[in-house]
């Protein structure tokens, strides 16, 4: 798999965020996610910046171990 011809697309939704990494032809080669909760701070539904960055990094590290169990050359992304 040539991984310069990957897209990696990220949601952070409003109960999870989720990861795809896709080929050249739009079809997914790997999924990853990571289930979090909104906080409701001064009437607004929001989300901590460090619960951001956990969230990113746990999604993306879910999306490369699902993938190892198949294909161990996603290790080099």
């Amino acid at each position: 798999m040539d991984l310069k011809k990957t897209v990696l697309g990220i949601e952070l939704g409003s109960t999870r965020i989720k990861a795809v990494l896709i080929d050249e032809k739009h079809i997914p080669i790997a999924s990853g996610s990571y289930e979090w909760e909104n906080q409701l701070v001064n009437g607004i539904w929001t989300y901590a910046m460090e619960d951001v960055h956990t969230g990113i990094r746990a999604c993306f590290a879910d999306l490369v171990h699902r993938r190892l169990r198949h294909d161990a050359r996603l290790s080099a992304l």
